[in-house]
């Protein structure tokens, strides 16, 4: 399931804010583009003592690297727009004093990084279905809530955008109500084959409240006999949901167990993909002349896999067929 990080990247298309985006990379690429401006801007950073002296760059790949830019921007606004000024360059970029275009900014910081906070949580170690089908219902329902707000001229959650509420007369907020809302269709269309699976996730994750006669007729009775027994029901909320089903009783919940499993195996590869590659790129380096294909991967595999290999015992081990040399 490493493609629902992709699908949640072609969703961020649907904020339709690239006018907010383009100003703000040019802006970074002419300070950063020219070692002359990046070590003066710099240096201006450090003569008005400044918290930060840097600001990132945005590449489009890594779409986390966008929320790091925009709130570092936002920090150092001030301190770009006098830069830019004293370089006679502030006439390039007139929207940075444009009311509508900062107010866009503003909304902008503040919805990307709920979908970077989304982003991380679904790029997480041992991410199964259940999480992430979680996370995604509960982020679509915050969207929900955000255009319900916004149309009510609430500024609740936004705080970038709540602090420029000074400049906000006039201000259409059903275009960023609009925006929500078509950010939730996006999600609500992109992430469409959790649809299917809903319902078994819903009777993984709560199955002493589940309806029985919603069950499928295979593990009804199985299911019945699960939500009277109350011991089991007390370890439910006391384990963790692997443990707790890794626990039950093979033979008394067979059917049960087997249909659990079908969808306790659905999990997110992101985090081994990323993991992979970096580790990847590290071994093929420049100081290694030579690694076939086979030693990679019997390198990758050793780094990536999670068991913990006890080197002594085995070679302690009377009949192992290793000997030390002397």
């Amino acid at each position: 399931m490493q493609y629902i990080i992709h699908q949640e990247v072609l969703c961020r298309k649907v904020l339709k804010l690239n006018h907010v985006v383009t100003v703000v990379t040019k802006v970074v690429n002419f300070i950063r583009g020219r070692a002359v401006n990046h070590r003066q801007f710099v240096e201006f950073l450090k003569e008005i003592e400044s918290d930060f002296y840097e600001i990132p760059y945005y590449t489009e790949v890594r779409w986390l690297s966008i929320g790091k830019v925009l709130d570092r921007f936002q920090y150092l606004l001030d301190e770009i727009v006098s830069f830019l000024s004293i370089k006679e360059k502030l006439h390039d970029f007139p929207e940075l004093q444009n009311r509508a275009w900062l107010n866009d900014f503003s909304f902008l910081v503040d919805i990307v990084k709920y979908l970077n906070e989304l982003n991380i949580n679904l790029q997480g170690k041992d991410q199964f279905a259940l999480n992430m089908h979680s996370n995604v219902k509960a982020f679509m329902t915050k969207l929900n809530l955000f255009a319900e707000n916004f149309y009510n001229k609430l500024l609740n959650h936004f705080p970038s955008l709540q602090a420029r509420r000074e400049s906000l007369k006039n201000t259409d907020f059903f275009k960023y109500s609009a925006i929500t809302q078509d950010l939730h269709s996006g999600f609500q269309r992109k992430f469409q084959d959790f649809k299917a699976i809903e319902k078994p996730l819903s009777l993984i994750s709560q199955p002493f409240n589940f309806d029985v006669q919603e069950a499928p007729i295979e593990i009804q009775l199985e299911l019945i006999d699960l939500q009277l027994n109350n011991i089991l029901k007390e370890n439910f909320h006391s384990n963790e949901l692997g443990a707790f089903y890794g626990a039950l009783n093979d033979e008394h919940f067979k059917h049960f167990l087997n249909y659990v499993q079908k969808y306790l195996v659905l999990f997110g590869s992101t985090y081994i993909c990323e993991r992979t590659f970096s580790l990847m790129v590290s071994t093929k380096n420049k100081y290694r002349s030579q690694i076939t294909d086979e030693n990679l991967h019997s390198v990758l595999r050793i780094a990536t896999s999670d068991l913990e290999l006890y080197f002594e015992e085995i070679m302690s081990d009377e009949h192992s067929r290793f000997h030390v040399s002397h």
